[in-house]
């Protein structure tokens, strides 16, 4: 008897920026799924790209460099190599999730601190090598506007924390009416969200037709936070996976091989 994957046929929504989506499109097609990208956050350049690459100049004077995004590790390591050409160097590596991780890996580092279990910077905080942080320097590389979370407690611990801000997100103005389409014919049945920035700005796009198609599909969020924020919106079929691509994965393994109604 031939087997049939739980996720064969399954129109998977995925909502990231477009530079960041082909890795989980990969994964899902792999699986037989329909990856259907429609992204509803958009990177742009800094307001200051003058004051993020002095900031990059001063790079290799750090004990730490943490990335908290791929996104981060992508505008920011090709400044780092052409200014510092045996970066990183003495310099310390961390990633807050999975994702920055595997990229600063894909750009050559060998050495990076990730969390193992979260994708978040509650779980990077947890870990002993930075508890006592006292007369430490950590450049965190980060988009314009970030939770100052990891700032601040480092801080607390001890550390000199300075930012390079590499990219601004933004809403894209794009037009939903494809994608309301194929979800009307039955081409869509889960919905990816990495962010509740991303949450909001899909909500936004999708407007008050396409919202009642949204509340009716499974969304899959890797991170209690983005589901608080969807059932804040009145979404109630939210389901909390892991982290990172192989967290998204599973729980819609999980999910589709029970085939819900």
């Amino acid at each position: 008897m031939t087997h049939t994957p739980p996720l064969a046929g399954i129109g998977v929504l995925i909502t990231r920026p477009a530079e960041q989506a082909e890795h989980l499109g990969r994964l899902l097609r792999a699986e037989g799924a329909i990856p259907i990208s429609f992204p509803t956050l958009e990177i742009a350049p800094p307001s200051d790209p003058e004051a993020m690459r002095q900031t990059l100049t001063r790079a290799h004077a750090y004990d730490w460099c943490v990335f908290v995004s791929p996104t981060a590790v992508e505008r920011s390591w090709p400044t780092l190599q052409a200014i510092h050409p045996d970066w990183p160097g003495s310099v310390r590596l961390a990633a807050v999730g999975p994702g920055s991780a595997r990229a600063l890996r894909q750009h050559g580092a060998h050495e990076v601190l990730s969390p193992k279990n979260g994708g978040d910077s509650e779980y990077l905080l947890a870990l002993s090598f930075l508890q006592d942080m006292r007369g430490q320097r950590v450049l965190i590389v980060r988009g314009e506007g970030g939770r100052p979370l990891l700032g601040d407690t480092l801080r607390q611990r001890g550390a000199e924390v300075d930012y390079a801000q590499c990219y601004r997100r933004r809403c894209p103005d794009t037009d939903p009416s494809p994608v309301l389409e194929r979800w009307r014919a039955g081409g869509i049945q889960a919905v990816v969200c990495t962010s509740a920035e991303i949450l909001a700005n899909l909500i936004a796009l999708l407007g008050a037709a396409g919202f009642s198609l949204f509340a009716a599909t499974p969304l899959f969020v890797p991170h209690p936070r983005i589901a608080a924020d969807a059932h804040a919106h009145g979404l109630t079929r939210v389901h909390t996976t892991a982290a990172g691509d192989a967290g998204i994965l599973q729980g819609l393994r999980e999910w589709f091989s029970h085939r819900h109604d």
